[in-house]
């Protein structure tokens, strides 16, 4: 991570008289960042705030930017006179939830303790030019004790693919072909585990700039899906989206999956997709399989298809290797594996039109 990744932080805090008040941030942010960070904070939602309901940790991405924020109950002795509960939100560039769960809890300890955001602001600043700042606990927090590709294995892809079993296959596809997928489940801590394991599947691009892992109906957050030309978008209610906005529905709840009639073509299962979700199938049952294991099993596979699709085209004097439509269609290969191969192609910018 880089140093500059980390944007901005702000402070939300309950008071007694139950009211809600956005009392600090630095640098700034705008109007339209403050009410997404605020609609993410369950200080805001429409439920008696109470030491059980609150969610401590929630994370999403909103316009190419991640928000990240931890909620807590204060407790005495806080020189948090008048205050019940506070959020820290923080706004970063990069996806690494256990990263700013730990950053935003040092904090909120700090803030607790002094209720002055001078003392955030220096642990901020601390993070920000040298990439460390002192815990509550005389300990140090580093930045670079967080590395990205631990954060894109924490998730457990395995027990998505248990979930959903034989289904997973579509999972894979919409996936690799870089779709449109929406995922539901009430459970918001368990949506957010969903929704961020998924882009491994796909591990040959580590590209989790596709997951928006909650998605409310709000319209300013709906429009900015609706513009996206893949993603993976997580959603506690249902209907947020209606199937002409997505490809593939997946229902994490009650573990089914359905295709869009418009994406139905590109979804037609055939030889090699059987292939993988056999693959796919054993790896997530064997229970010596860790989950690093199981998506080093699955991105075999994808090479291997990779390589299929390679072997299809031709080289042009740069040493590139160049697909052509003619390429495909002239191997007389099973029409359900062709559009396949030609949809993998697009996914991958290998397809040239003559």
């Amino acid at each position: 991570m880089e140093l500059s990744s980390l944007q901005a932080v702000g402070i939300v805090e309950k008071d007694t008289d139950n009211g809600l008040m956005w009392t600090w941030t630095y640098p700034s942010l705008t109007a339209d960042q403050k009410e997404y960070a605020l609609s993410k904070c369950c200080l805001s939602w429409d439920i008696k705030t109470e030491k059980g309901k609150i969610v401590p940790f929630v994370f999403s991405q909103y316009r190419k930017q991640w928000y990240y924020v931890f909620t807590m109950a204060t407790s005495e002795p806080t020189a948090l006179k008048s205050v019940t509960f506070f959020s820290i939100i923080l706004v970063g560039n990069d996806f690494n939830p256990e990263k700013y769960a730990v950053l935003t809890r040092i904090l909120s300890k700090y803030y607790e303790e002094s209720a002055n955001p001078v003392r955030i602001l220096e642990q901020y600043l601390m993070v920000v030019t040298k990439g460390v700042c002192q815990s509550n606990s005389n300990g140090v927090f580093k930045v670079n004790s967080f590395s990205s590709q631990k954060a894109f294995t924490t998730a457990s892809l395995k027990d998505v693919i248990n979930t959903f079993g034989i289904q997973s296959i579509l999972l894979y596809t919409a996936i690799l072909l870089k779709m449109k997928v929406l995922v539901y489940h009430s459970k918001l801590e368990l949506l957010l585990e969903i929704t961020r394991a998924l882009p491994a599947l796909a591990w040959h691009r580590q590209d989790w700039s596709v997951v928006y892992p909650w998605v409310q109906d709000r319209q300013q957050e709906l429009n900015a899906v609706r513009k996206l030309p893949h993603y993976v978008v997580g959603c506690t209610v249902e209907n947020v989206l209606t199937p002409d906005d997505f490809d593939l529905y997946v229902n994490a709840e009650d573990g089914t999956i359905t295709v869009s009639p418009h994406a139905k073509e590109s979804l037609t299962m055939g030889k090699l997709h059987k292939d993988v979700a056999k693959k796919m199938v054993e790896l997530a049952e064997n229970e010596t399989v860790t989950n690093q294991q199981f998506i080093a099993g699955i991105a075999e596979k994808t090479t291997e298809l990779l390589e299929k699709l390679s072997s299809l085209g031709s080289e042009n004097s740069a040493g590139e290797t160049i697909i052509s439509p003619d390429h495909i269609k002239s191997k007389d290969l099973h029409p359900n594996t062709e559009t396949f191969l030609m949809n993998l192609a697009i996914a991958e910018r290998l397809l040239k039109f003559d």
